[in-house]
């Protein structure tokens, strides 16, 4: 069992994620507590008015919103009715089953998962005080349902050993298929919280393998000052297709300013990751020089994708290394030597360039045969 817990500003906002998956047929509604009606006979507008009815009490308080995700690991099978039981009891033990809150269970990923929408904002006017004791209160108490319930030990998706269930791991954005924003959110929610990256180049990098990308928006054409971030999907070409998303829009808020202090985490590149690495391309190598396919394919089975960055006309401008392994970003600027842009360019050129005289040897001869 693992609990994820988010503090929003909009409860119209949450409140509508959950609705929306509701009318689509892919999470229902099964408990309503300290409501004046059951789950099945509350409209989306009564939700709505339960809980904007204590947030008018304390309108000076921008995070009134709980928002949170319980989920389950593969392999468990249970109703509706032993959700329900989860759902009070771990709200009872975080002292939160006095406040109004809704439980819905969505059937829309590979394990079973449900998410719990409550307030912060208490019938007197105030606001409760939980912020980070809440998630370690929340960790303690999860452990403690595993166990009551005889529950299969489930953590945050990414960091569970390697034999587990591949049904939680995100997978490519396609363009067209119904509930892009859903997958968008999958993704982002596993690179940002499972990789290492020191700036948005590097984060676009490991994006790019699910054909997503983060663009900071800015305020004035000078560039001088960032206004927001905003997530497109991606074409195989790595073409922006399809409407983007606000970073807000999401439930864990992914903002230029979460960001940017997650690229403050990794600013240095660890030696004993850089040597493993660099023999790594070294090895793809093998001594000579290859072309740009070849070398990706065979770095790809190191689990090393090289992702190429150009500029407009086509030119290369830099290379990252996405080690999915380890969960690491490499700027080839920063690693330098043999390894930069430049570098890999020329080997990669030297082959290439020796393939098309090569090529142009041989139509060369058959024009000679056919004269002949």
């Amino acid at each position: 069992m693992f609990a994820r817990v988010n503090y929003n500003r909009s409860i119209r906002h949450t409140l509508g994620y959950n609705e929306q998956k509701l009318r689509q047929g892919k999470a229902e509604c099964i408990l309503a507590e300290n409501f004046m009606k059951d789950p099945e006979l509350l409209n989306r507008q009564d939700k709505l008015y339960r809980f904007q009815r204590l947030h008018v009490l304390n309108e000076k308080t921008k995070a009134n919103t709980l928002h949170i995700s319980l989920s389950f690991h593969p392999t468990e099978r249970f109703g509706n009715d032993q959700m329900k039981e989860l759902a009070r009891q771990y709200m009872e033990k975080l002292h939160l089953d006095r406040q109004p809150y809704l439980a819905y269970r969505h059937n829309d990923t590979g394990h079973p998962h449900m998410h719990i929408v409550s307030t912060l904002i208490q019938p007197d006017g105030n606001r409760l005080k939980l912020d980070q004791i809440l998630r370690y209160q929340s960790l303690r108490i999860t452990k403690e349902l595993e166990e009551r319930f005889s529950l299969v030990r489930f953590y945050q998706p990414g960091s569970l050993p390697a034999q587990k269930l591949n049904q939680t791991l995100p997978r490519k954005v396609i363009y067209g298929e119904p509930g892009r924003k859903e997958a968008v959110e999958r993704v982002l929610d596993h690179v940002l919280n499972q990789y290492k990256y020191s700036s948005m180049a590097e984060l676009n990098a490991v994006l790019r393998l699910y054909n997503v990308k983060a663009k900071i928006v800015w305020e004035d054409p000078s560039l001088s000052k960032a206004r927001g971030l905003m997530y497109h999907t991606l074409d195989e070409k790595g073409h922006l297709v399809g409407l983007s998303f606000k970073s807000s829009s999401f439930p864990s808020k992914p903002t230029l300013g979460k960001l940017e202090q997650k690229f403050a985490l990794h600013p240095f590149l660890q030696q004993e990751e850089l040597k493993k690495l660099t023999l790594s391309i070294d090895w793809a190598f093998a001594g000579k020089s290859i072309e740009w396919d070849t070398l990706r394919k065979n770095l790809q089975k190191e689990k090393i994708h090289p992702i190429l960055e150009k500029d407009r006309a086509g030119n290369w401008r830099n290379i990252y290394y996405v080690d999915v392994a380890n969960r690491r970003v490499y700027d080839g600027e920063k690693i330098g030597g043999r390894y930069n842009c430049p570098s890999i360019q020329a080997r990669c050129a030297r082959e290439e360039g020796l393939r098309l005289e090569q090529s142009l040897q041989l139509k060369n001869q058959q024009k000679l045969k056919f004269h002949l």
